[in-house]
């Protein structure tokens, strides 16, 4: 017997939820799209509804099929709190387009690292346009393609921009940027992230994939979806599990793990029917309760009745009030 850890599946061959085949299909359209305008998609479920397991399949199909679309992922879990969001998105950019390894990729990345420092300030304050002034206060002891770059543009962010994108447009591949677990994050962390993305989301050449449940992020904006339907071009929405499915994994694992003896068989049969039968909506929520069915059982299942132990602990877990 073993504690299941409540990881995302890695790889399309440990599919059991039939996701494979929706999974394919975005990473089809993925690879289709070839404008260069910015695209964000949100991908779009349940708290244990499999986001992160679809996500992992979408990169291993496009990776088996197309070789210029490069995946960045920022876990907002290693960035949130710590006041530079900005400047440690674009650092995550530049680090993974491996600017260091030539030339043309050094003069993307100061260009990112400038645009970066200049938003700092103004993160999430709409139009602002010039900065000549900051960027004279961050960079009077710069380098010299800073000090080159503010002569030639007087500051003009708008200016910036345009030249990132013209160079993000030759790099010639598309770089697909995941946000996953953003349900998972505090109200204020919520908006952070969503500010982030319109702040930035507008990029030539890059795909944003934001995973989250939209019932929670709603409730922390005060315009709910409609702030929400600004950012997010494309909503996907993960496809509901039948019962049958869930039901059918339940028995599978708790037959794995426990063993029912014909004197308790048709007190089971009854308590299951009852009871535990279509109640759970996830696989998360099957593992949650076989963990403490596992980690708990040792010396219990002396004392008490194997299926009076299994329904007391769901009722525990998962109905307080009657427990």
């Amino acid at each position: 017997m073993s504690i299941k850890c409540d990881n995302a599946i890695r790889s399309k061959e440990e599919d059991l939820l039939g996701r494979k085949r929706f999974a394919t299909n975005i990473a089809k359209n993925v690879i289709a799209y070839e404008m260069d305008e910015s695209l964000t998609i949100g991908l779009i479920g349940k708290w244990g509804s499999g986001k992160s397991s679809v996500i992992n399949m979408i990169k291993e199909e496009i990776g088996e099929k197309e070789k210029n679309i490069e995946f960045i992922d920022f876990n907002p879990w290693c960035f949130l709190g710590n006041n530079k969001l900005i400047e440690d998105f674009f650092g995550l950019l530049i680090t993974n387009l491996g600017i260091d390894s030539n030339n043309k990729l050094n003069e993307l990345g100061e260009k990112l690292n400038l645009y970066a420092l200049a938003m700092k300030p103004f993160t999430f304050v709409p139009k602002v346009n010039k900065f000549f002034d900051l960027l004279v206060k961050l960079f009077s002891s710069g380098g010299k393609f800073i000090d080159e770059y503010c002569k030639q543009n007087k500051g003009d962010i708008n200016k910036l921009k345009e030249n990132i994108n013209t160079e993000l447009k030759a790099y010639n591949k598309k770089i697909v940027i995941t946000i996953d677990d953003i349900d998972r994050l505090e109200d204020d962390e919520i908006k952070e992230i969503f500010r982030l993305v319109r702040a930035v989301g507008d990029f030539n050449n890059i795909i944003y994939l934001l995973a989250f449940d939209d019932e929670k992020v709603c409730k922390v904006f005060s315009s709910g979806p409609d702030y929400i339907d600004k950012i997010i071009n494309i909503p996907i929405y993960i496809p509901e599990v039948s019962k049958k499915i869930i039901n059918e994994y339940f028995l599978k694992k708790l037959n794995e793990n426990f063993e029912l003896d014909n004197s308790n068989w048709n007190y089971w049969q009854v308590i299951y029917k009852e009871v535990l039968e279509n109640k759970f909506d996830n696989f998360r929520d099957i593992n949650r309760f076989l963990n403490v069915l596992i980690f708990n059982k040792k010396g219990i299942l002396t004392e008490v009745n194997i299926v009076d132990y299994i329904i007391i602990t769901f009722l525990k877990l998962f109905d307080k009030d009657v427990y």
